[in-house]
């Protein structure tokens, strides 16, 4: 370990047991350049297709979204964060 630290290299591992903190299955980051898409065109929508949804943006992105649940874009959101930190930490 210390030839590692020393020499500046590194080995990036899997996190073991995380499951109730971090979702590594979901990539957070895509996910959340997809809902700014769609957030982004909701306005250049025609009022017709906005009465699709009720007018809703939620219900618009409840349909072209991918389904998560609350918690696990939670936990993927967690894992994201740390994976970028580390990322910032490593440049």
């Amino acid at each position: 370990m210390l030839k590692e630290i020393m020499t500046d290299s590194i080995e990036i591992s899997k996190i073991k047991n995380s499951k109730q903190f971090y979702n590594t299955e979901i990539d957070f980051d895509e996910y959340n350049e997809k809902k700014v898409e769609l957030q982004k065109s909701w306005p250049s929508l025609s009022r017709d297709d906005q009465k699709k949804y009720n007018n809703q943006i939620k219900k618009f992105f409840r349909e072209k979204l991918p389904k998560y649940d609350e918690e696990e874009l939670t936990r993927a959101k967690h894992f994201s964060l740390l994976k970028n930190e580390v990322r910032k930490r490593l440049e």
